[in-house]
């Protein structure tokens, strides 16, 4: 058994940016994703849209851990995308993400897509 404070290369917070042929972009994001996490997600994001404003599927899929920061940090993102051309889809193929989002009740808030 790994010691507590042993951090496992699956569980290290990244987001790996991905352009697709028609323009869009994946956001590819693995490890856990909480407050902290969330902000650095944001920026990521925001940096990716600054470039030419393409849409960008966020695929959560790879997600080991998602708390209530996480979820607040989706909503904004979503938030934002609705107010500024609905920019943003959601993939969310993790039982961590999917506990959350369904815990919470945020399913209506999300532009959640199919993995």
């Amino acid at each position: 058994m790994a010691p507590a404070h042993e951090v496992r290369a699956r569980d290290v917070f990244r987001v790996e940016i991905a352009p697709r042929e028609d323009g869009s972009l994946d956001l590819n994001v693995f490890g856990g994703l909480d407050l902290l996490t969330g902000t650095t997600l944001e920026g990521a994001l925001l940096g990716a849209i600054a470039v030419d404003g393409p849409d960008i599927t966020l695929d959560l899929t790879e997600v080991t851990f998602m708390d209530s920061g996480g979820l607040l940090a989706l909503l904004s993102l979503a938030e934002m995308s609705q107010e500024t051309g609905d920019w943003l889809r959601i993939r969310c193929g993790s039982s961590p993400v999917h506990r959350v989002i369904e815990s919470c009740g945020a399913e209506g808030r999300l532009p959640l897509v199919q993995p």
